[in-house]
């Protein structure tokens, strides 16, 4: 079984996101956090296939969470992450991408995001 970690701080995005592609894919475990800095601890514990990171979140945002994984010795330091975001602008939209391993915008079609998923889990 795969697991993947979705950080965004909307629970009811989480909720539906969690639905849909465990519903697809019963071979995904997606864990889902509201809080970005729980997230950071866990990821000291835990390793995850992937991780689906939203960008606007208060408290701690997106790029600077991407920055700390990718920055750390921790165990996710080279797991692939996705941005799943409303930030649909041009300079973030060239920054994401360049930055991670894939960049999706909201709102996006279920199918689209399980495509991404399994570009990085094969």
């Amino acid at each position: 079984m795969k697991k993947i970690a979705l950080i965004d701080d909307n629970q009811d995005m989480i909720s539906t996101i969690i639905y849909s592609i465990e519903d697809i894919d019963k071979n995904l475990k997606i864990i889902g956090f509201t809080n970005p800095k729980k997230f950071e601890e866990d990821t000291k514990k835990n390793k995850y296939d992937l991780i689906l990171l939203d960008i606007m979140m208060p408290k701690l945002n997106g790029w600077d969470l991407f920055s700390i994984i990718k920055n750390s010795e921790n165990k996710n330091k080279d797991t692939p992450i996705i941005f799943l975001t409303a930030k649909v602008d041009e300079q973030s939209i060239k920054l994401g991408r360049y930055a991670s391993d894939s960049y999706i915008t909201k709102p996006f079609e279920t199918k689209d995001l399980v495509k991404e998923i399994y570009k990085y889990l094969k």
